[in-house]
């Protein structure tokens, strides 16, 4: 009779247990989701972030050693930018000096 109590002492542990390694489980998730919001880059303003992609689109694009033949008729440099989030394609999009 004393190993019965002992069984269901040890079955109500595993059940807590488990409920709390799901809640823990929860939080990390929660955290490793958040931790993209508080990424640096996401305090740049948005003006500061088209002087940077209209600076590095035009350091791309132009090579003065290049023969004008070999220079491409468009740079891929935007749609790469526009690729990376919505928030870098809305201000692509919104740069007519990127395209």
């Amino acid at each position: 009779k004393e190993i019965y109590k002992y069984d269901a002492e040890i079955f109500r542990m595993k059940s807590a247990l488990e409920k709390l390694q799901g809640v823990r489980q929860s939080l990390v998730d929660c955290i490793q989701a958040s931790e993209g919001l508080l990424a640096p880059i996401r305090r740049v303003p948005r003006d500061v972030l088209q002087n940077i992609f209209e600076c590095l689109c035009v350091s791309v694009s132009y090579n003065p050693f290049s023969k004008r033949d070999d220079m491409p008729l468009i740079s891929t440099t935007p749609f790469y930018l526009s690729s990376v989030c919505f928030y870098w394609r809305s201000i692509c999009l919104s740069s007519p000096r990127l395209w």
